[in-house]
């Protein structure tokens, strides 16, 4: 996966996201494996974004979507987890969070960009059981948003 860059803002650059990489052996390498992942902690979240991505990238796949997939990582080092061109339809900006419990400083990012990017669609997929709408950001529960993203 790459940065995402569009012809407008040339301060962006591309470069691969290490996103394909196994999280098994990523931690094999760290000498983590035996730590438990435990909610709340950064290695949590960490794997369960790329779960997620990875997921939503097989899916796609599998549908024989024409789809490209790119994160944006900002100057100011906001970042936008996953932006997904879909011929056809609004681009996806997409963040994800492990939390069970969305707010509006998890969508900050997202509700500062979502101007610079439409036409879009933007949302937030975690664990949070609750629909809900912050700002331009759908915030859903990940299988509900995995639908939503139209796979």
């Amino acid at each position: 996966m790459f940065q995402y860059a569009s012809n407008e803002d040339r301060s962006q650059f591309l470069r691969a996201y290490a996103l394909t990489f196994d999280t098994g052996a990523k931690r094999a390498l760290e000498r983590t494996l035996t730590v438990e992942l435990r909610e709340g902690t950064y290695a949590f979240g960490e794997a369960f974004e790329h779960f997620l991505i990875v997921d939503i990238m097989r899916l796609s796949s599998y549908a024989k979507n024409d789809w490209r997939f790119s994160y944006l990582k900002t100057e100011g080092d906001a970042e936008i987890d996953l932006i997904i061109d879909r011929p056809g339809m609004p681009r996806a900006l997409v963040e994800i969070k492990s939390s069970d419990r969305v707010t509006e400083r998890d969508t900050l990012a997202l509700n500062r960009s979502y101007p610079d990017l439409v036409p879009a669609e933007a949302f937030c997929l975690s664990r949070d059981p609750h629909e809900k709408k912050i700002g331009s950001v759908w915030c859903l529960p990940w299988r509900a948003g995995i639908a939503r993203l139209g796979i």
